[in-house]
């Protein structure tokens, strides 16, 4: 099977598995929630997730179906070196990320781990490196501190 019907395959399958789901969202019982005129409600993540997904999918049929149909075969570049290990040290890179961040502060540790996260997912262009991590840093900040009134982790430099 080649990579574009093993994404054909995924890409229903996922479908499928949205479906059901999205449908039991509309089926909570609400007996123990009490929900205000104009609040989201308990609902509202359940199915923007599954909505998400479920773009994706399609986009991921529409894309294999162009290619199947389109009789175009894909090339696939050579992995780069160690590109097994990339796996293993994003989870190493994470774990030390939630022990930095409680020493170092979210900030600081979120910032490095970003910029890790994007060198090992092979990002090397050097404006990209600098200014994404304090970019998504800060946005999460705000988010989470002004709007959603959570505290991020707090440590020794901020």
């Amino acid at each position: 099977m080649s990579q574009i019907q093993r994404d054909l395959v995924f890409g229903i399958g996922l479908l499928a598995f949205v479906a059901p789901f999205y449908w039991l969202s509309y089926h909570f019982t609400g007996q123990e929630i009490l929900e205000r005129a104009r609040d989201v409600g308990p609902t509202f993540m359940p199915r923007l997730l599954l909505i998400a997904l479920a773009v994706q999918a399609a986009c991921l049929v529409a894309l294999s179906l162009k290619n199947l149909l389109g009789n175009s075969k894909p090339t696939l570049a050579p992995p780069p070196a160690l590109w097994h290990l990339r796996p293993a040290l994003m989870f190493a890179s994470f774990l030390v990320y939630v022990y930095l961040a409680t020493v170092l502060g979210y900030i600081v540790s979120t910032m490095a781990f970003l910029a890790l996260s994007l060198l090992l997912l092979g990002e090397r262009k050097l404006w990209k490196l600098i200014l994404l991590p304090p970019a998504i840093t800060l946005s999460i900040y705000l988010l989470f501190e002004n709007l959603l009134e959570v505290w991020l982790p707090a440590g020794i430099i901020f």
